[in-house]
């Protein structure tokens, strides 16, 4: 049922300026479709939402990638303890075809570098493509996902040094010698347990 802005003189209802805006499906279509949506281990196709909607295959496609975009801009806040650590994603060098081969070195050359970080209490993942793995950019990627009493753990990089956060950094060369992983911190700086 639309309704009357008293000011404006603009009708609107319930879809206006939400995932639903301006969409001629139904409600119970729209809940049904989060719902498959949101409780799918591994997604939900348009074909999918299509057949067990009852509308088309465009409609449920466009139904679907809203619904994909409202969880995309979800942000919450990491609390409590984070794990940090950036990782490179792509094929050796040597594997690749002679014309797709960069002849830059090896390593990291030509891979893709995501930054990812782990809540310890919610189990809850954050990752993001970055284009370099310097301090501006690490930094800024968790300070903007973690709350100011965050605990933050990473490795030794130098990118993590002077986080706006308590930070611990975890000493992969040492191994893990008691049940945990041992840590540097201002009060143990040699990382023993």
């Amino acid at each position: 049922m639309p309704f009357r802005c008293n000011t404006c003189k603009k009708q609107f209802s319930v879809k206006t300026n939400s995932v639903m805006h301006a969409s001629k499906i139904g409600y119970q279509k729209w809940a049904i479709a989060i719902y498959l949506v949101s409780t799918s281990l591994k997604g939900v196709s348009s074909m999918k939402l299509h057949r067990d909607l009852g509308i088309t295959q465009k409609s449920a496609w466009h139904l679907l990638q809203r619904i994909r975009k409202a969880y995309d801009e979800i942000s919450v806040m990491f609390g409590g303890e984070s794990e940090v650590d950036e990782s490179y994603f792509g094929g050796k060098e040597k594997n690749k075809h002679e014309s797709k081969k960069l002849k830059a070195g090896r390593g990291t050359v030509g891979k893709t570098t995501v930054v990812g970080m782990k809540n310890r209490d919610t189990n809850r993942v954050q990752a993001e493509v970055v284009e370099s793995t310097n301090k501006e950019t690490l930094q800024s990627f968790v300070t903007e996902d973690t709350s100011l009493d965050s605990v933050v753990y990473t490795d030794e990089a130098l990118a993590y040094r002077g986080l706006p956060r308590e930070h611990q950094a975890v000493s992969h060369s040492m191994g893990n010698t008691c049940g945990k992983w041992p840590t540097q911190t201002a009060w143990n700086p040699s990382g023993v347990c």
